[in-house]
């Protein structure tokens, strides 16, 4: 069994395969055949995404790699933006 991340739903297994059939054994992104593929989120769930074949890609390990590490580096660079905004500015003590 995989474990997914809490909240995460993967697709139904009619999407996935939808996915891979429309895919014809390519990725959808660099269009290689020699790797294992994987279906994905284009708007990942964290994001709204849906569990539609609208919002299925499927991707080789490299692509869905790539893909994967540059959400998570948005995320990053979206928490970091909202602690700041959330952060309170006090004046200095008055004895400093």
């Amino acid at each position: 069994m995989t474990a997914y991340r809490e909240g995460y739903q993967p697709f139904p297994g009619p999407v996935k395969r939808a996915a891979l059939a429309r895919a014809e054994g390519r990725c959808q992104r660099c269009g290689r055949e020699d790797l294992p593929l994987q279906v994905d989120h284009w708007v990942n769930d964290a994001s709204g995404g849906s569990n539609t074949i609208d919002n299925a890609v499927v991707l080789c390990t490299n692509c869905h790699s790539m893909k994967s590490a540059t959400e998570r580096q948005a995320g990053v660079q979206q928490r970091t933006e909202q602690r700041r905004r959330n952060t309170r500015w006090h004046e200095p003590h008055p004895n400093s």
